[in-house]
């Protein structure tokens, strides 16, 4: 299971989640609280003296239940209720606060009442229950009687609530939560379709037309310097370099003292890395590679090595100094290294020179592998120049870096010269 693809992919989403809900709790204590407190009334009628007289007046209780639930937002009680609490409310104001239902199935009323405080949602509720009583006897007394046709009487007060029903601080996080995750899911969704860099195997091949020889995690200390092949046997930066050491030579099929040249569309260290650190594996099995610096215009091996030599490649080429003077040793391994040195000249005429063919001819007699890197290709003409001078060519592509139509009109400007390019490496994998 490749942990870090997981991780990559599920942290916006995660972060997604973490905005979601600490922007509820922000947006929830903001918002003002709201207290609601509920009262009973029971719904009689007078009594029968035989069974059927009973059940009719259960009946007659359960449809007059809905009638008065509708009652409560009379306006005339309302200004009673005003009166009764000093309250400051117009009477329209006030029927929005309170609400009454039937109980299903009973001869029970509700009446739910809310307001900003916890006492006044109490307080409400009871005057509206009582006024309630009052005016449905009022209502239900013929005027020729005493005896109202309909009994209500309260039959439960409200309690103080103890809690705000609104904000719900709970269904407001999931809420959060829930609107985070989409919106970020949504955001890289729409990130991955503007994004039109190269950022996996699959895409990189299906780009350039060739085998992926290989895939090399994103580790920042290895795009400062080459990897240690004894302290870093073990990472996974050096395994995948390993299993780019096996597809390379693999690639190579008969041709053991293959030239190959190790290009990317614009200059980049990650292609210089790549190259140094497949020379330092090639030297940990007993082959013999060797590194030439062929970015005549700005070398980026120099500055990878953090070292440099005044006898380099464009002195050999200029007839200044032998190639024997020019090679020199990397640092705690058997790999050999020769450095771009001081151009002066036109670095592309000292590329495309006969000079240049008999020297890789020499270094061919002498070492197993010829590893050369190269300039950006779309920068200048030295990339294709020099990989029109080796067996093969190797891309470099910059996971979420290099951009598929700067890697499609490399892939055709090295077409177009004639060079072979054999395979292609992508480079800070997530």
């Amino acid at each position: 299971m490749n942990w870090r693809k997981i991780t990559r992919r599920s942290l916006p989403i995660v972060a997604g989640v973490v905005v979601g809900l600490v922007a509820s709790i922000a947006i929830s204590s903001l918002l003002p609280q709201t207290y609601e407190a509920n009262s009973r009334l029971f719904l009689g009628s007078p009594a029968s003296a035989d069974s059927a007289g009973a059940y009719n007046g259960d009946l007659f209780s359960q449809q007059r239940a809905a009638t008065y639930a509708q009652l409560v937002g009379n306006r005339d009680l309302a200004v009673k209720v005003i009166d009764d609490l000093g309250l400051t409310v117009s009477p329209e104001e006030l029927a929005t606060q309170v609400t009454g239902a039937q109980v299903p199935k009973t001869v029970l009323m509700e009446i739910s009442a809310t307001d900003s405080s916890a006492q006044g949602a109490a307080n409400l509720a009871d005057a509206y229950a009582n006024n309630l009583v009052a005016y449905i006897k009022r209502l239900e007394t013929p005027v020729d009687s005493n005896q109202p046709t309909s009994v209500v009487t309260v039959v439960q007060q409200a309690e103080t609530p103890s809690a705000p029903v609104s904000p719900s601080y709970v269904l407001n996080a999931l809420l959060g939560m829930l609107l985070g995750a989409v919106v970020a899911l949504l955001a890289t969704w729409l990130a991955n379709k503007l994004d039109k860099t190269v950022k996996s195997e699959e895409q990189l091949s299906d780009v350039t037309g060739v085998p992926v020889l290989g895939v090399l995690p994103r580790d920042s200390a290895r795009t400062r310097t080459p990897m240690d092949a004894s302290a870093d046997a073990t990472s996974p930066y050096a395994e995948a370099v390993r299993q780019l050491r096996t597809n390379f030579l693999y690639s190579q099929g008969d041709s053991p003292s293959a030239t190959v040249a190790f290009a990317s569309p614009t200059s980049a260290i990650s292609t210089t890395a790549t190259m140094t650190n497949l020379a330092i594996a090639l030297d940990g099995i007993g082959r013999r590679p060797v590194i030439v610096d062929a970015s005549l215009r700005d070398s980026r091996l120099v500055k990878y090595l953090a070292d440099n030599s005044d006898r380099g490649l464009a002195q050999v080429l200029s007839g200044e100094v032998t190639i024997d003077d020019a090679i020199q040793q990397l640092p705690q391994t058997d790999v050999r290294v020769v450095f771009g040195g001081n151009c002066k000249g036109a670095s592309s005429d000292l590329l495309a020179s006969d000079e240049m063919a008999k020297t890789l001819n020499a270094l061919r007699q002498w070492f197993d592998h010829i590893l050369l890197d190269t300039p950006g290709v779309l920068g200048a003409t030295d990339a294709a120049v020099v990989g029109l001078g080796c067996d093969a060519v190797v891309l470099v592509a910059v996971s979420g870096k290099t951009r598929v139509d700067e890697l499609t009109r490399t892939k055709e400007t090295l077409h177009n010269v004639g060079v072979n390019v054999v395979g292609a490496v992508l480079t800070e994998a997530r």
